[in-house]
Formats: C-alpha cells, structure tokens, sequence
C-alpha cells in the first residue's frame, strides 16, 4: 500500500458540513491501494486530529482562535478581497502548512503528494518536499485545479509556471480549465489531464423530490433555484435583477437563494431596492449537503449567473449544476466556456449571454411557458454517463497509478 498526502486549504470540517465535500469524497473513494492523509487547515469547532471516512485528517493551526481566518472554510482569494488585512496571515499559513506537510512526508513515508490548487497548495508541496530531503523521483507530486488559482492571480502566471513545471502531473476539473493552463505555459511532457468533479447519481435523484419543501417555503407557483456562493463570480445580483420581469409573468415565482458569502449584505440590500418581497425570493442561508439533493429535484428551474468578473476570476467546474442536472432538473447557465463541457443549449440545458438580467428573464419565462420534460431528463442521462463517481474515481485511480508509478489496472 501506497501512502498519499493529500493537500487542501477548503476540507469538510465536520460531519454534515456545508462546504462541498469533493476532496473528502475523492479522498474517500480512492482505491484501498492506497492509504490517504489529508492536511488541511484548522478552523474554530473542526478537531485537530481524526479518522473520518478511513482518512487520517491533520489540521494545522497558523492563527490565533479568531472569527477572521484566511481558510475558513470559504475561497482563500475571496476572503483576502473581503479583508486585505487577512494577508498578514499568508506567510503563517504557507509556513504552518509546508512544516507539518514536511514532518508527514518523513513521519508517515508519503510516496506521493497530491495538492488541491496550485497555488498555495502546489507551491507548500514543493516546499515540503525539499524540507523532507525527498526527490521528485521518490515522492512525485500531482494537482488538481479547480479553476480560482488558475483564472485568478494572473501576475503571479510565472509562479505558477515554476510549480506545475516541477510536478509529474495535473489534473484540472474542466476544459477551459487545461486551455487556460497551456495558454500560460506547462511543458508539453507533463501529464495533464481533465478529470471533473464526481457526483453520486443515486443520492442526486429525481426520486428525492420533496412536495413538503413547497409547502416550508409556502410555494404556490414555480419553484427557481440558486445554490453556491455569494461572490462577485458567481453574478447573483444579476439573477435578482431579472425578478422583476419573471414575476411580471409569473407573479407566484418564488426564487430560493441557498448560499453564504462576502456579497450576502449587498444582495439583500439589492433585493429590497428592487422592491422583491420575501414570498418571492428567499435567502435560506447555508445547507447541509444532505439537505441539496431533495432541493434540486423539487425545484422547476436551477439557475447559476456565473459571470467572468474584471479581474478574471471565474467558474472552474460549477459542480451545482452537474447536481441539479443529476436530478433532472432543467439548468440555466450563462456562455462561460467551462459550462461547455456538460451543457448543450436546448438539449440537456440552457445557455444564456452573462451579465444579462433580460436574457435571464426571457429564457426563465420560455421554458415556465412551454417546459421541455425531455431537458431534465438528457440532462440526468449525461451526468449518469460522464460524471457519476464510479466513473470518475476510475480515472483517478488510473492517473495515481500512471504518477506513482504502478501499473493500471486493467
């Protein structure tokens, strides 16, 4: 049995988190050839030390027992856009992270090092490595971007050049992703490949719709869906903007915005200009993950204004829309070229121009007016096809077996 380290600065925290738990289950589901060790950082209320899932999970502390935390569970860059101040903690982090991870790599025999984002992730693996006196050869590294590190810090491109250019291989969750990624530069001999996020098609069912979520948010008419982040990226405001024209329609619409982050206060503050009442659009908070699949299946339309923001900054993979469509629930996404990947417009989806609230508007009106059942249900036969877990852990295990130098399995 191979020992792997795995690297990560978003983990679940606890049992029945709401962060989404794709290193966890990843981390989970990988063959029992090998043995995972997580490090990860620690948060106020997570234990320092547990087995969860068979994982051996380490969490490290950097900062004081604060309410601010640079990894508290949300982006790291959206925390640090939030509050500058929180820079001060980078050092520690990167200095907490590469010490402990060079400790484990000596402590536990790590053969292979797995980091999640280049960036610190990446660069706290090289560090830990040359700490531990290892070689690229006895403990290869491999990564996986999610899209924020890649999109993001565009003046930090050589950096990221210098991390990647030393690993052995890298997967990235979507197309635009690995582009991207040439585009900046990677050496042609790296393995790179794009391997997207998983999702449990059995848990995510069109059999988990719950009538008793209508009758919780006293629902009368469609039900319009929005779950992940309030961020910049992810172009809320522009979905609340094109309320007014859905209700002018369809005045017994209610939208469900299931989420938390730094743009919440901003959000409401924009709801209540635009003279939206709460019976139309609800700010439910932050959901269990347990909770998301009987709220996808219920809902009529899931929505997701995902928007490039002027740094750059965009949706790596948009796993949220992967869920909704496993449970055959139409989906409305804006012409990011990540969304390309798993969505055909007018076939197991929709596709509307960003930071448009009247193409939102117009499209959400079509489909009320004349629903498509065939949409949701190509959109779930898709996702059962290319995105279930067992097929992705597969070809996970096969790039672990390629990077570690195991043949694959047949």
């Amino acid at each position: 049995m191979k020992n792997v380290l795995v690297l990560a600065s978003t983990f679940l925290r606890w049992e029945h988190d709401t962060l989404h738990s794709f290193v966890y289950e990843l981390s989970r589901r990988i063959s029992p050839d090998y043995k995972i060790f997580v490090l990860a950082p620690w948060v106020p209320g997570a234990k320092r030390r547990e087995e969860l899932g068979g994982i051996s999970i380490r969490r490290f502390r950097y900062w004081f027992n604060t309410p601010n935390l640079l990894a508290d569970g949300n982006a790291i860059m959206l925390n640090l856009r939030q509050n500058p101040f929180l820079w001060i903690q980078v050092p520690l982090f990167m200095l907490a992270q590469i010490g402990q991870a060079g400790w484990m790599i000596r402590r536990d025999k790590i053969s292979m090092i797995h980091a999640h984002w280049i960036i610190p992730q990446g660069f706290c693996a090289l560090m830990a490595r040359y700490l531990a006196f290892r070689t690229a050869h006895s403990t290869p590294i491999i990564c996986t971007s999610h899209g924020t590190d890649i999109f993001g810090l565009q003046y930090l491109n050589g950096l990221k050049r210098f991390i990647w250019n030393r690993m052995k291989g890298l997967t990235v969750v979507s197309h635009a992703i690995k582009d991207e990624i040439r585009r900046i530069g990677a050496r042609e001999s790296m393995a790179l490949e794009v391997i997207p996020m998983g999702v449990d098609t059995e848990r995510f069912s069109p059999e988990k719709r719950n009538p008793k979520i209508r009758e919780q948010y006293k629902m009368n008419g469609p039900f319009l869906l929005y779950v992940g982040r309030f961020s910049n990226q992810k172009g809320v405001n522009y979905l609340l903007e094109a309320m007014p024209a859905i209700l002018s329609e369809a005045p017994d619409a209610t939208l469900l915005l299931v989420g938390g982050g730094q743009e919440e206060k901003n959000l409401k503050a924009l709801t209540r200009s635009l003279r939206l009442s709460s019976e139309h659009v609800v700010f439910a908070g932050p959901m269990q993950n347990e909770r998301l699949p009987e709220l996808y299946a219920t809902a009529d339309l899931f929505i997701g204004p995902s928007i490039q923001t002027e740094t750059g900054d965009r949706e790596g993979c948009g796993i949220t829309f992967i869920e909704a469509m496993a449970c055959a629930t139409p989906v409305i996404a804006t012409d990011l070229p990540n969304f390309k990947d798993y969505i055909v417009d007018g076939e197991n989806g929709y596709i509307v121009p960003q930071k448009d609230p009247k193409a939102i508007a117009e499209k959400v009106k079509d489909i009320l007016s004349s629903p498509q059942s065939d949409v949701g249900r190509k959109g779930r036969e898709f996702v059962v096809q290319n995105y279930d877990w067992d097929s992705i852990v597969r070809r996970y295990n096969q790039f672990y077996d390629r990077m570690s130098g195991k043949e694959s399995k047949k």
